[in-house]
């Protein structure tokens, strides 16, 4: 017994009654659901997904109860989850509804269960099936997606705005300390107004700017007049504007590199940002991409045997067809060439029959 089977089912008694208390649910509704359903539901009673545990309600065939094992090599490994899975009426034209029923701490399923997943919303396909649905799940599992809660929850990181804190949240191994603290009100607030503080704080620095700009002009005419000037120059006057003057100098180079730097850390911010969610979506599509491998391996490995068997079975059945063709042809050639013959030789007969009539009443006459 596998690890999923000892997880999910306690014995294989206990799993062959579910199997026929599935099944003949299913047949006790079949003339209620189309058939496409009650095929997915056979292939999934009859083969189950490695890990994976799916039985359709006895009230309502189209509400599946489904156990899921936490992959191996993944935080959630050891652990079974519950989950509840419905076709709606408008299926497969329309993707189903799926949801954890067990708590757990994901980045792609919220508080109430629901999965973000692209199957299951706008990529999903008529063919795609039931079997394909579980395997994504289980592949979402093992390789988690931090791209697409941010796309789920609909609210959208912008990098412009030079918040560091997408980067630290990536970064950081504790991923749901970080977030408790990114989602606590104070940092709401303060990013909720995070450009109107940047931009008031740049308004403020340029303030400082042009008055320490129009402080210097000001005292450096004083000084040139003065030194112009017959008037003689008082010493404690001389020393109030040098030292005015140099205030006015000083707070021009404080202001300026001040007004500055502030620039050139809000554009660091802003690349850094951009630069982490980059790194995020990288990371996320070639998750996504392994998972993808996985899925479709595990669906080439699951199917693959019976498909190639079925396939060697209909190269075989039309193999023997094509021989017993072939043979035919051969018997319809043979009976033609003896027809052609015994044509030939009943041809040869007549005119020598009516050679023979035309010579004997030749006689006659």
């Amino acid at each position: 017994m596998t690890y999923w089977q000892g997880a999910i089912f306690r014995n294989d008694k206990h799993r062959e009654l579910i199997e026929i208390s599935g099944l003949g649910s299913i047949k006790n509704m079949a003339g209620a659901l189309p058939r496409r359903i009650i095929k997915e539901t056979q292939r999934l009673m009859a083969d189950p997904v490695p890990g994976i545990s799916a039985s359709p309600d006895d009230n309502n065939a189209r509400y599946f109860h489904v156990m899921i094992a936490g992959p191996q090599d993944s935080p959630f490994a050891g652990g079974v989850f519950k989950l509840e899975l419905f076709l709606p009426e408008e299926y497969p034209m329309a993707a189903p509804k799926v949801r954890f029923m067990t708590k757990i701490y994901h980045p792609n399923i919220d508080k109430l269960g629901r999965i973000c997943l692209d199957i299951l919303k706008d990529k999903w396909s008529p063919a795609l099936q039931i079997r394909t649905v579980l395997l994504s799940i289980q592949a979402l599992l093992s390789a988690p997606n931090p791209e697409v809660v941010v796309n789920c929850s609909g609210s959208v990181v912008r990098g412009d705005r030079g918040d560091i804190h997408p980067s630290l949240a990536v970064d950081s191994p504790y991923v749901v300390r970080w977030s408790k603290l990114f989602k606590s009100r104070l940092v709401s607030s303060l990013a909720a107004h995070g450009q109107i503080y940047s931009y008031s704080a740049a308004f403020v620095l340029f303030v400082l700017f042009a008055d320490s700009v129009r402080e210097v002009k000001k005292y450096s005419h004083v000084e040139v007049a003065m030194e112009s000037s017959v008037i003689h120059r008082v010493a404690d006057t001389d020393a109030i504007i040098h030292m005015r003057l140099f205030r006015a100098q000083r707070n021009f180079y404080i202001s300026g590199f001040a007004l500055l730097l502030f620039l050139v850390i809000k554009r660091i911010m802003g690349l850094i940002s951009r630069g982490a969610q980059l790194e995020a979506a990288s990371e996320a599509a070639m998750r996504q991409a392994e998972s993808a491998t996985k899925a479709a391996t595990t669906l080439m490995n699951a199917s693959g045997d019976s498909e190639v068997a079925e396939l060697n079975r209909k190269i075989e059945e039309l193999g023997i067809e094509l021989k017993k063709a072939q043979t035919d042809r051969d018997t319809l050639l043979k009976q033609s060439e003896s027809l052609q013959t015994e044509y030939d030789r009943v041809s040869d007969l007549l005119v020598k029959f009516e050679v023979f009539i035309f010579r004997g009443s030749a006689l006659w006459l």
